[in-house]
């Protein structure tokens, strides 16, 4: 300023004491800035350019000032410099016209000194989203902007710091502030997809010893990450399962199978069986009497088969009945097959019952045949149902009678028995065999109504006699007499006078007299073809 103010009052100077003619001064019409504004950093500086016209304008000075020199200063060529934060105006005068420049001064680009992720590496299944935090310092930067990138954003790609996954693998994921830089590994897998459910084609099987089978697992949902399927069973000694769910029956027993995918688990109830080989029995006939019993032996091969029960029947239970313990009892006669079940085997006892002969009895215990006649004998047997029915007839002396089926024929005079036999069980009836003369005729006691005190029959007592006449003529019973069996002495004679007929009998009661008598017997006296003869019956002691 005071270099212009003395140029001034030199030119006054000039002016006043010059001679010569001053020419006509060209005024300044305007005044013009290079720019009219502008915005500076502090330590800044710009170059304004002043445009006066006319240009041929006699003073051109340019002055310069600013309106606050603390914000912005100005020199005398048009050099800005800003010192602080603020506004101010340049003004350039020039002939009394002026141009002004607005300057708006700041700080200044803060540089990024450093910029960090909240995490370094992180691990995202595909189709998941993670989102990084990026810290830019200085807090105050000019320019906090940060960029992300994926270095394969195909595997994960990134935008305002949120990672999407989307297939597996690896990507650097970059984020850019200023000229720092920071990273984050970022690793993708594939997603798991769990295991919803489990289940078997079966759910119980049934094995026999030795046989296989194959059990099948669905896994659910189908696209589950990993279906592998682990076999286990609950008891290997019972049955076995390999990888692919095969089932092999070990021994007789129960296990569970089970199938795991994931946490899940479906089971299925394995029951093993073992077969019956065979069965046998102690006897493979036998004969019982009925009403006998018998126990049969069964056994069963192999000892350890599962179903060892045995299941007895009889094919006639009318013959023979079985009970579960295998014991036979014989019910009547006949033949029945008694059987012994397990499992699908089957042992048979072909039984025999008989029905033994408990007693023959004959209609006749004794008979008096004529030489040459003959009378047909029935015999009994019992019980009736006896298993041997058929009958041996002997005679103990066939000179004195024989006999077949039954049929006795007199041979010769004397007596025998005829026997009736089946096994050791025998009936017998005595054979008398008379010539045709009066040795066909004989008397017989038929017993009484007697009272009897010390070996004396008592008066009033009846005795029963009789005649018997096997001779081939009529015969005529005279008369009867009882003799003391004890003293000899004789009772009274009683006449009958009856005639008797070939093989027919007649008898009378006698009545005791006042004496008594001891074991008396009865004389008859009988007429044969006219000849008188005799015939006796002794008492006998009957217990009446």
């Amino acid at each position: 300023m005071r270099k212009r103010i003395f140029l001034y009052l030199g030119g006054i100077l000039l002016f006043a004491f010059s001679c010569e003619k001053t020419p006509e001064e060209i005024a300044v019409s305007s005044v013009s800035l290079s720019q009219p504004m502008a915005e500076m950093v502090i330590g800044e500086s710009i170059q304004l350019q002043a445009i006066v016209i006319p240009s041929n304008a006699t003073d051109k000075t340019v002055i310069w000032a600013s309106s606050k020199q603390s914000v912005a200063t100005i020199s005398d060529t048009g050099l800005v410099s800003a010192i602080s934060e603020g506004s101010s105006t340049i003004t350039a005068t020039a002939g009394g016209k002026s141009a002004s420049c607005q300057i708006t001064v700041s700080k200044g680009a803060i540089e990024v000194s450093s910029i960090t992720l909240n995490e370094t590496s992180i691990a995202l299944v595909e189709g998941e989203s993670a989102t990084l935090v990026a810290t830019v310092q200085p807090d105050d930067a000019t320019d906090k902007t940060v960029t992300w990138s994926s270095s394969a954003p195909d595997i994960a790609s990134v935008s305002g710091g949120k990672v999407d996954a989307k297939i597996p693998g690896e990507t650097i994921i970059t984020a850019t502030a200023g000229n720092k830089t920071a990273s984050c590994k970022v690793v993708v897998s594939k997603k798991v997809i769990i295991v919803e459910s489990i289940v078997l084609n079966k759910t119980t099987i049934g094995l026999i010893k030795g046989e296989s089978e194959t059990l099948i697992a669905t896994v659910l949902p189908e696209n589950a990450t990993d279906k592998t399927v682990t076999w286990t069973s609950s008891n290997e000694k019972v049955a076995k399962v390999n990888e692919s769910g095969i089932v092999t029956a070990v021994d007789a027993g129960e296990a569970t199978i089970s199938a795991k995918a994931g946490d899940k688990t479906a089971t299925c109830a394995v029951t093993v069986t073992v077969p019956v080989e065979s069965i046998s029995l102690d006897h493979t006939s036998i004969t019982l009497i009925a009403g006998s019993s018998q126990a049969l032996k069964a056994t069963v091969l192999p000892a350890n088969a599962t179903y060892t029960e045995i299941i007895w029947t009889s094919s006639n239970e009318g013959v023979a009945k079985v009970d579960k313990s295998g014991v036979v009892t014989a019910v009547d006669a006949g033949e029945a097959t008694i059987s012994a079940k397990a499992g699908d085997k089957t042992a048979t006892c072909a039984v025999t019952v008989t029905v033994p002969v408990e007693s023959i009895s004959m209609d006749q215990t004794s008979i008096t045949l004529i030489a040459g006649e003959s009378q047909t004998l029935k015999a009994t047997v019992l019980p009736s149902n006896a298993t041997y029915t058929e009958i041996t007839w002997t005679s103990d002396n066939n000179g004195v009678a024989t006999v077949k089926d039954g049929v006795v024929s007199a041979v010769g005079k004397g007596t025998t028995n005829i026997r009736a036999s089946i096994g050791n069980v025998s009936a017998s009836c005595s054979v008398s065999v008379l010539v045709d003369s009066a040795d066909g005729v004989y008397a017989q006691y038929y017993g009484g109504s007697m009272s009897i005190i010390n070996g004396l029959i008592q008066y009033g007592s009846k005795l029963n006699f009789g005649v018997v006449n096997y001779s081939s003529e009529t015969i005529t019973v005279v008369s009867a007499q009882l003799i003391d069996g004890v003293n000899g002495s004789e009772g009274n004679v009683m006449n009958i006078g009856v005639e008797i007929e070939p093989t027919k009998s007649s008898a009378w009661s006698i009545t005791i007299g006042l004496y008594g008598i001891h074991s008396p017997t009865c004389r008859f006296v009988y007429k044969f073809k006219g000849v008188e003869y005799t015939c006796e019956a002794q008492y006998k002691d009957w217990s009446w």
